[in-house]
């Protein structure tokens, strides 16, 4: 995903997420965005096992959330909210199908 498209996907997964009760800045966002795509093999992964392994990634490189803490039951809301975007943009999370996506 480029940057554009990341920014685009963060701002639209933080709305969706404020709608449901959980502010999430759109920053904090592009970083799980970020350090997922940044570690293709993830996207082989179910969703509660990445986002077990993007929140020990994230911890690990000092990204915390406010005023909610960044769990791997938040990051999941991401990466669902996430597959809805990709769905609609025609793209795909898994490394095997990227190269089939258009754009």
């Amino acid at each position: 995903m480029d940057e554009a498209l990341m920014d685009e996907c963060a701002g639209w997964i933080a709305a969706q997420l404020e709608e449901e009760g959980h502010f999430l800045d759109p920053g904090l966002v592009y970083a799980i965005l970020e350090h997922e795509w940044g570690h293709p093999a993830l996207g082989r992964l179910p969703h509660d096992r990445m986002a077990t392994e993007l929140e020990a990634s994230l911890a690990a490189a000092g990204v915390t959330g406010y005023p909610q803490p960044l769990s791997a039951g938040l990051i999941g809301l991401v990466l669902s909210w996430e597959d809805d975007f990709l769905s609609f943009a025609g793209l795909s999370r898994n490394p095997a199908a990227r190269s089939q996506d258009h754009g």
